[in-house]
């Protein structure tokens, strides 16, 4: 679903600060297509929620934001991916190195 980028960073923002009501957000990156402007038709938009409420429970984390991806009313195809603020500080860890390295903090939205 290619869509503009203000509206990608609209949902992104009213997604979050739903999240947020729910759990602490310490940060949020985009990554993925959206983040390197090569996405198409069939891209999701994929985040990264750090928050010192996760990395207890990786299933039921990732099921909750899934729900409230739901409950949150955005109209884009989202892909939430939880990380605790330990396990985000990983160096050795290629997927969240990826993250850091290639994507873009979209933390302030939370304070628009």
């Amino acid at each position: 679903m290619a869509t503009t980028t203000d509206t990608i960073f609209r949902e992104i923002k009213q997604y979050t600060q739903y999240v947020s009501g729910k759990v602490n957000i310490e940060q949020v990156i985009l990554f993925g297509s959206y983040a390197h402007g090569t996405a198409t038709a069939d891209s999701d938009v994929d985040i990264a929620i750090v928050s010192p409420d996760f990395g207890k429970a990786p299933l039921m984390e990732k099921m909750d934001l899934y729900g409230w991806r739901s409950d949150s009313d955005v109209q884009v195809i989202m892909q939430p991916f939880p990380f605790g603020t330990d396990e985000f500080k990983q160096t050795d860890d290629f997927f969240i190195n990826e993250i850091k390295k290639t994507g873009v903090d979209v933390t302030y939205l939370l304070e628009q």
